[in-house]
């Protein structure tokens, strides 16, 4: 099985400042996608900000304006690249499996069991919509 990796990024809620206002910051990760379109992110992530604390604030998050996340994430792709150029297998204890690629084989897969029907349904239900569960694949987000 031939894998492709690349790093991803998402943002994230890493809760408030004392104003009130959500801090807001970018988690970057390797991911793994094989030729079928399934895809695992590595466990370990790095955050574009520092948890720092101040004798009379306490405790705050510090946004890290050089590319610290960036690099140290670029630093393990290169790592796991040439671990699996080099014959090796992944762990399966550092990897979890996320959504497959977008039209993919193996996201094509997931909507023959209604995964993405049953989403938008729960989707729905979250928006505050008042959708029964009277579908099978409901049971996705039960």
């Amino acid at each position: 099985m031939a894998l492709s990796f690349r790093v991803r990024d998402d943002l994230v809620d890493l809760g408030r400042d004392e104003d009130g206002s959500v801090i807001v910051g970018r988690s970057f990760y390797v991911v793994a996608e094989d030729e079928a379109g399934h895809r695992w992110a590595h466990a370990h992530s790095f955050l574009d900000h520092a948890k720092r604390y101040d004798e009379e604030e306490g405790a705050y998050w510090a946004r890290r304006w050089n590319n610290e996340a960036q690099d140290a994430v670029v630093a393990l792709l290169a790592r796991i690249e040439a671990h699996v150029a080099a014959g090796g297998a992944l762990n399966e204890a550092h990897w979890d499996e996320v959504d497959p690629g977008y039209g993919s084989a193996a996201y094509q897969e997931l909507d023959a069991v209604g995964y993405f029907a049953a989403r938008e349904r729960h989707e729905a239900r979250q928006a505050g919509e008042a959708v029964p569960f009277d579908q099978v694949y409901d049971y996705h987000f039960a």
